[in-house]
């Protein structure tokens, strides 16, 4: 497949509100368990994740970016990749339109799997062990990978707005 190639969605009513409960956390970035990922995010594509690292920006009360990271792990080539995956959530209008762009094209897209992991403990592990070394902050200190990959995403779901 080819790079920064984007699957656009549109969410339901519930899935919205899963959308502006995340949202109501304020701006900044976290990370979440698989637990805890919206149901927005492809079924299929939740199975693959670890967790994600979750960025929140915008106005309060009014349009919302979601904007979550997963942590695909994928044993064979030894590897964790990061799906960046953003959702514009409308409070006002009560949707949200998204984008997943596969195999995006940032800095640190792919790391290397540390010695420690196997397939057995893997469940939340790059959420207490962070890629850029930082579980949560300000949208200011989100690591130079991440914000980069926003801008893919972001690119992508402002295309289908002109």
């Amino acid at each position: 497949m080819a790079k920064n190639q984007p699957t656009f969605l549109t969410a339901s009513s519930t899935q919205v509100s899963e959308l502006c409960n995340l949202a109501a956390t304020g701006n900044g970035f976290f990370h979440i368990t698989a637990r805890e990922f919206p149901s927005v995010i492809p079924t299929k594509l939740r199975e693959k994740w670890d967790s994600a690292v979750v960025v929140i920006s915008g106005s309060e009360g009014l349009n919302r970016m979601v904007f979550i990271v997963g942590h695909r792990i994928d044993q064979k080539a030894d590897m964790m990749d990061q799906d960046p995956f953003l959702i514009e959530v409308s409070t006002l209008a009560s949707g949200a339109r998204g984008v997943l762009a596969h195999h995006a094209s940032f800095p640190r897209r792919s790391v290397p799997l540390p010695s420690n992991i196997n397939s057995a403990s893997t469940e939340s592990y790059f959420k207490n062990n962070p890629t850029f070394g930082l579980s949560s902050g300000s949208t200011g200190q989100l690591p130079e990978p991440l914000f980069q990959a926003y801008n893919i995403a972001n690119r992508a779901l402002i295309s289908t707005s002109s």
